[in-house]
């Protein structure tokens, strides 16, 4: 987890504890890694789009990547986000808006061979 002062540091912040003199900050950090079928490696770009489009929406994202791969190791995956968020609710209200529902139903679901998802504290 990241360490910083207290002094830069709101003592209400949601996910921080106070060690001391030092507050420590716990996030939470969404890894999604996307194959795409065959047949919808056209796909990729849009799914990138429509996220992009819609995350800033959703109040709950502290920061948002989203991008499609640029081809340098054979093999990987398609489709990456990475989003991080202030908590474990916070993530949870992202997962379960119904925009974010809504990309994954009709666009993500309907063309990925394969879905892997982690979520990480730092």
């Amino acid at each position: 987890p990241a360490s910083v002062p207290d002094s830069e540091v709101s003592p209400s912040r949601p996910g921080s504890e106070s060690l001391g003199r030092t507050t420590i900050l716990v996030m939470i950090r969404h890894h999604v890694l996307m194959v795409l079928n065959d047949d919808a490696k056209d796909m990729a770009q849009p799914i990138v789009d429509a996220l992009l489009e819609w995350a800033p929406s959703c109040v709950q994202i502290q920061k948002y990547s989203v991008g499609v791969d640029i081809g340098i190791t054979p093999g990987a995956p398609d489709v990456a986000v990475v989003g991080e968020f202030d908590s474990v609710d916070e993530y949870k209200a992202y997962a379960t808006n119904e925009g974010h529902v809504k990309i994954i139903q009709e666009l993500i679901l309907p063309n990925v061979a394969s879905l892997q998802r982690c979520q990480t504290e730092f």
